[in-house]
């Protein structure tokens, strides 16, 4: 199959990349209308540490939204309670990024070209993200072709088999080429990890408009025109 017809996917991180996020407890407070407590805490090495893990393990799928509340308050040394922790993280997720749709859009309408995501979340942000609340708050992500989220496939960036199910899921029966997936990502480990799996992977700056840096992207493969 020669390059110009084969089958192309263009997948997509989530949060800093068609859905902005916060990118910090701090800021997650002020989303939550609530006080950000003891910043030199937040900042020690052992409490990143606690926190990274249980929220690794709640995207893995591995807690129940209950369970990850609970053990994340104990991760903060009960700086905030299970009500206010759950309160904090329903706020973390935002808006689409002005122009997300358009680009999705733009590509649904290309032959041998599917949309795609490829994300790093949970059960609770997931409900939002894929419309299973009956609301649309997120159009970009539900006009994808192939949505995949980290709970549900029980693996999580930037771990080798993630990229395996999902190449799965997007070839059957993994006819694709890896090199045929285009992908976009705000964090440099989860970009090295794809490209080591031989996909085209670009880095997005979330401060710098995403979706135009994806489309300058895209524009240089051919796959749009200016």
């Amino acid at each position: 199959m020669s390059r110009s017809t084969a089958p192309r996917v263009v997948c997509f991180d989530l949060g800093g990349v068609l859905v902005r996020i916060c990118r910090s407890w701090d800021e997650a407070c002020v989303q939550a209308q609530l006080p950000f407590r003891d910043a030199l805490a937040f900042a020690s090495e052992a409490m990143l540490s606690r926190r990274k893990d249980v929220v690794d393990r709640y995207q893995r799928g591995e807690l129940e939204s209950d369970a990850y509340y609970v053990e994340l308050s104990r991760a903060v040394d009960g700086l905030y309670s299970t009500t206010e922790v759950a309160q904090i993280h329903a706020a973390w997720t935002l808006e689409e990024y002005p122009g997300s749709l358009e680009l999705i859009q733009e590509l649904n309408r290309l032959p041998n070209v599917a949309t795609a995501c490829l994300s790093n979340t949970n059960a609770v942000h997931w409900h939002r993200l894929a419309g299973e609340d009956g609301r649309t708050e997120y159009p970009a992500v539900l006009a994808l072709r192939h949505r995949l989220a980290s709970h549900l496939l029980r693996c999580a960036k930037p771990d080798a088999i993630i990229y395996e199910h999902a190449r799965a899921a997007f070839f059957e029966p993994l006819a694709g080429r890896p090199e045929d997936i285009i992908f976009f990502d705000d964090l440099p480990e989860n970009i090295a990890a794809a490209s080591a799996a031989g996909w085209t992977a670009f880095q997005v700056d979330t401060h710098a408009d995403p979706p135009s840096q994806m489309r300058a992207h895209l524009v240089s493969l051919g796959l749009l025109s200016r």
